[in-house]
């Protein structure tokens, strides 16, 4: 086979599009439940949730608060399964090569650290760190083919593709609740936004061919070539929110999250490509390349990521407890997540919060998380809507204090289970048609989460 030819192979192995140039495999870009109650309720009680919750979920709920507090919210641990058959394909005559994508990643990560504190008796302000978003993805790659050559021998191709990428956000803000009247509570919350996304790559490939078909090869091939991606945001956000109470004890909530504004952002980029030929009979060598290259860039301007999003709630006492259901609609953009076109979608959440004795409650819930990208059409795009069910439980323990007050410390523990159902666009290389061709494959991944949280009322 000829230089030409080979130094294709490479050039197609190593410049395919990496895993995060598609839609990631989230859905709505939320990987948690923020607060306590809310990771046993699936996510439910925008018209109902008070204390260190609704500082993230309905700022307005902080208006009835009727003590100080002190909440921890953790993520003890998230697996992710994600696996797509015959993500890379390559083929040459009869000769077929496939490799799965196969990512089983375990995270963990702080999802919220509230303080509550009263100001007055119809105000009451929360200071908080909240971890919506925390996701990776890897994938590992091998490709191996033994076919003809354009000579006669035969040419042994062995390549290797890994990647990896991240995406992590924060956000530091303050939420203020004030009971308007007997009837309304409404609340604002501003908050400081990074959002951070880094992918890593590398790729290596060796080929060895000959003119009569025997060993030892007479033409070497070895190449590498690998990199990163980062991206960093620093921005604004906002949200305003409103909580009705409605004749027969009903509940109405009503939230609204801006886009994040993006006042500074910054872009680096590595790269790292080497190759060398020659003949591997006499050890000569007929061509080498070696290349480096770095470079960061900022953003000039401010402009918005993401999308407005409306979630409107109800909720009714159920015995001591209660039940909820919330919808969230996500407005459709021209500028969204990564920069592309956010379609307009939707998800909806149902829970119950129910009192098993004076010291225990349990939750259970069901919700949906849909995706915020548009259709999976193009190579190593995704579109996967998840669906889920989470089920906790939470003690109390009540300790006196010396200046005769009375010290409750909440403790919650939350299982979480979603299934993802969509597609994600594979990719095949015909060496016949020299070229690459998208090949869409229906995925079900899979997502389990323990969410362990404490809470200090006082």
């Amino acid at each position: 086979m000829s230089r030409r030819r080979l130094a294709l192979l490479l050039t197609l192995t190593c410049g395919a599009p990496s895993l995060a140039h598609g839609g990631t495999f989230e859905g709505s870009g939320s990987s948690f439940f923020l607060g306590n109650v809310a990771s046993m309720t699936g996510g439910a009680g925008v018209a109902v949730l008070e204390d260190a919750d609704a500082a993230w979920l309905n700022p307005a709920g902080l208006a009835t608060v009727r003590r100080s507090s002190l909440s921890l919210n953790a993520n003890a641990f998230m697996l992710r399964l994600r696996k797509v058959p015959d993500y890379l394909v390559f083929s040459a005559g009869d000769e077929r090569s496939t490799s799965d994508l196969d990512s089983r990643q375990l995270v963990t990560a702080p999802t919220a650290i509230v303080s509550v504190r009263k100001l007055s008796e119809h105000v009451t302000l929360a200071l908080g760190l909240h971890t919506p978003r925390s996701d990776q993805t890897s994938s590992d790659h091998k490709i191996r083919l033994n076919v003809p050559d354009e000579d006669g021998g035969q040419l042994l191709f062995d390549g290797r593709e890994q990647s990896n990428f991240r995406v992590l956000e924060h956000r530091v803000g303050a939420a203020l609740g004030w009971r308007a009247s007997r009837w309304l509570d409404l609340g604002a919350r501003v908050s400081v936004v990074y959002l951070s996304t880094q992918e890593r790559y590398r790729a290596t490939e060796s080929e060895r061919s000959n003119t009569d078909g025997t060993t030892p090869p007479t033409d070497v091939y070895m190449g590498t070539s690998g990199g990163s991606f980062e991206q960093s945001f620093f921005g604004l956000a906002a949200t305003l929110s409103a909580r009705a109470r409605l004749p027969g004890r009903w509940q109405l909530g009503l939230v609204v999250r801006s886009p994040v504004m993006v006042v500074y952002d910054r872009t680096a980029e590595t790269s790292d490509d080497a190759f060398v030929a020659g003949s591997a009979a006499d050890g000569t060598l007929d061509a080498g390349y070696d290349y480096q290259s770095s470079n960061a860039r900022e953003g000039e301007g401010v402009w918005l990521l993401g999308e407005t999003r409306v979630a409107l709630g109800l909720s009714h006492p159920l015995g001591q407890g209660w039940f909820a259901v919330d919808g969230e609609l996500r407005l459709a953009t021209g500028d969204g997540v990564w920069a592309e076109s956010a379609p307009q979608t939707w998800d909806v959440r149902a829970g119950l919060y129910l009192p098993v004795h004076d010291k225990l409650h349990i939750g259970a819930g069901v919700f949906t998380d849909r995706s915020i990208h548009a259709a999976a059409v193009q190579a190593r795009d995704a579109q996967v809507n998840y669906y889920g069910a989470t089920l906790g439980a939470v003690t109390d323990k009540r300790f006196d204090t010396s200046d005769g007050g009375t010290l409750v410390v909440r403790t919650t523990v939350a299982l979480r289970y979603a299934a993802g159902l969509g597609t994600v666009v594979a990719e095949q290389y015909d060496a016949a048609a020299n070229q690459w061709q998208p090949q869409p494959r229906s995925v079900v991944f899979h997502e389990v989460s323990v969410q362990l949280g404490s809470a200090i009322h006082f």
